[in-house]
């Protein structure tokens, strides 16, 4: 059984999220509610909760810096939002999981889920993988957290060289020859880092458009990378390819 906890400084919505877990998962039970970051601290340090599902947008302090709180939480979170996609975008990189509100029972399964699977491999959110990208003012994203089968492996963003497709997984090759095998899918990478300069040459090939060191229109429009490969661009990315090209000046 999951102990879980509610921070959400509305208590309608906070009473409507623990009504649907108490009606469709049963692996869950909700011990105590907080309408505020301050309370919320408090009641974490009296309860001990395993799971935290945290609202962002609060009066007084956000969601965000309930971690300046805790220099290592050992609960895991599920942030609650209204749409915001600049914070969508950090849970993403983060490998974090966040709901939508209003809350969708499947998705909430889903995440909760995953919640479970990651406490029976002793895995802990990279929550600061998160905070610290949201640090940047520049609201590019440097770090990215890759899920793999003993926890998280932190990576810079522009040490990625490629990615490619094996199935339900995929394998990252990074600078100096490492290479790592992540549990998602190569379309979840792609929406993932579609603004920072990654381009889907084809089905199986996801590439970091700053380590093409060579591109070749002969030869069935190849590409060579900064690690010494050489990728087909397929046919009907041809065109949008070269275009990227043009507008990085490569």
């Amino acid at each position: 059984m999951i102990k879980a906890i509610i921070i959400d400084d509305e208590p309608k919505v906070s009473k409507r999220l623990a009504d649907i877990i108490e009606r469709y998962l049963g692996d869950v039970t909700i011990i105590n509610q907080a309408t505020s970051v301050k309370a919320g601290v408090e009641l974490i340090k009296n309860t001990k909760p395993d799971l935290v599902f945290l609202d962002i947008e609060m009066p007084e302090e956000n969601g965000f810096e309930l971690f300046s709180y805790f220099a290592d939480p050992g609960f895991e979170v599920i942030f609650t939002t209204a749409y915001n996609q600049y914070a969508i975008k950090a849970f993403r990189y983060a490998a974090i999981d966040y709901l939508l509100k209003p809350v969708d029972i499947e998705e909430l399964k889903d995440a909760v889920n995953r919640v479970i699977k990651k406490r029976s491999q002793g895995n802990n959110t990279p929550i600061e993988v998160l905070l610290e990208n949201l640090e940047r003012s520049d609201k590019v994203f440097n770090k990215l957290a890759l899920p793999s089968t003993d926890g998280y492996i932190v990576v810079k963003v522009d040490e990625i060289i490629r990615l490619e497709a094996d199935g339900a997984y995929s394998v990252v090759y990074l600078e100096q020859g490492k290479k790592v095998m992540v549990s998602k899918h190569l379309k979840e990478y792609e929406k993932i880092l579609k603004d920072a300069h990654f381009f889907r040459l084809h089905q199986s090939h996801l590439v970091n458009l700053n380590h093409i060191t060579k591109y070749s229109r002969k030869s069935n429009s190849k590409v060579t990378l900064s690690d010494g490969s050489q990728l087909e661009v397929a046919h009907r990315k041809r065109e949008e390819f070269r275009h990227l090209l043009e507008q990085l000046r490569l």
